[in-house]
């Protein structure tokens, strides 16, 4: 995935949890909450694409 794709799941998560959105020059407490939804997301897709993946390898064996 692009950082961009990476970036708009980020804000989506952020908006589920009622925070708003500040991409980019965010600074102190807020660098701190903006990262911690951009790791979220990380997460978030690597799991999907570990999931994707398995039912892939899966789907080769029968």
């Amino acid at each position: 995935m692009t950082d961009d794709e990476f970036e708009a799941v980020a804000a989506e998560l952020a908006k589920a949890g009622r925070v708003s959105w500040h991409s980019g020059q965010e600074r102190g407490p807020l660098k701190l909450v903006m990262d911690r939804y951009r790791d979220r997301a990380h997460l978030a897709i690597a799991t999907l694409e570990g999931v994707r993946a398995a039912k892939q390898a899966l789907s080769r064996l029968y």
